[in-house]
């Protein structure tokens, strides 16, 4: 009796914790790390508005970037990469936007990569690694070319 009274106690602590904004965050990272997009959104998403914490918070938020990023929601990607900057520059360095900036390039998403390789020139106008992606983007366009029409209507490419 007594161990059938710890095992149930023991399952509404877990079911508890994953409740909780700093489960989430763990669940979140877990599914990313599976591959699991949708479900590291969802379980960022959940977090947040369960009413975290600044850090874990702030993990959330980059879950969330990273699965939009590799599921190729690029217009979420670019909202929520500025919105991110914007509070919190400090927090955001310009390794953060090469890095989401190639996830939506793998996704397929080019034009977009190009949009938050931008922002982080706007932000880090002097970062050699962002404007050597844009000149990489601008020798190479993808074969679509989405990538030279957003360099072009950025003022990159004539």
């Amino acid at each position: 009796m007594a161990l059938r009274l710890l095992c149930v106690l023991l399952m509404a602590l877990a079911l508890a914790c994953s409740a909780s904004p700093q489960g989430q965050l763990a669940d979140a990272r877990a599914a990313l790390a599976d591959a699991d997009y949708a479900a590291a959104i969802d379980a960022a998403e959940a977090g947040l508005a369960g009413g975290p914490d600044e850090v874990t918070a702030w993990g959330l938020e980059l879950v969330k970037l990273e699965a939009l990023a590799r599921t190729g929601e690029g217009e979420a990607v670019v909202a929520l990469l500025d919105r991110l900057g914007s509070e919190r520059p400090n927090d955001v360095p310009p390794s953060q936007y090469s890095a989401t900036a190639d996830q939506l390039r793998v996704a397929g998403k080019g034009p977009e990569a190009i949009q938050v390789l931008d922002l982080g020139m706007k932000r880090f106008p002097g970062d050699d690694v962002i404007a050597g992606l844009i000149d990489a983007s601008a020798k190479a366009p993808s074969a679509d070319g989405g990538e030279l029409d957003m360099l072009r209507s950025l003022g990159y490419v004539e």
